[in-house]
């Protein structure tokens, strides 16, 4: 089991890509056999077991004192992860970059010329908040190197 908390943060932001009912831990998860990665997590009350094999992930409520690996033969629901990573990361990207904008255009509709708005931009650069689509950014990056390295390993 890999219990890494880092990795764990990193994981439940993929999960969210498809289970948005709100994740609140995830209890663990490992490597599988198969190259994919499967675990528990939970929302709430509420325990799932899960499995991401290339880009497909597979998920099914389990009693919560269960905390065993995916079962082959259990009922779960199949989503493609690939689907809605794009449109969650324009969702949850927008409000920091709008933010950043809307702050760069407020100097660029103070200035007189271009090289005035070069000036302001350089001035205000340092104070811009990027935090929020820095986050969101890296969110994605990891999930998208999760993409890749299944996609690798299964010669896709």
């Amino acid at each position: 089991m890999i219990t890494d908390a880092q990795a764990k943060t990193a994981l439940k932001a993929v999960i969210e890509t498809i289970y948005t009912s709100g994740i609140t831990e995830v209890v663990n998860f490992q490597l599988l056999p198969n190259r994919g990665i499967g675990g528990v997590f939970r929302d709430g009350n509420n325990s799932f077991r899960f499995s991401i094999v290339g880009r497909d992930m597979q998920y099914g409520p389990i009693d919560p004192q269960d905390f065993s690996l995916p079962e082959e033969e259990e009922e779960v629901y199949e989503y493609m992860v690939e689907d809605n990573l794009e449109s969650r990361l324009e969702a949850e990207a927008r409000p920091g970059m709008a933010a950043m904008l809307a702050a760069i255009e407020t100097l660029l509709s103070e200035s007189s010329s271009l090289p005035e708005f070069q000036a302001k931009l350089a001035v205000a650069y340092p104070d811009l908040d990027g935090a929020e689509l820095e986050r969101v950014l890296g969110q994605a990056l990891f999930a998208n190197r999760l993409a890749g390295i299944f996609d690798a390993q299964e010669g896709d």
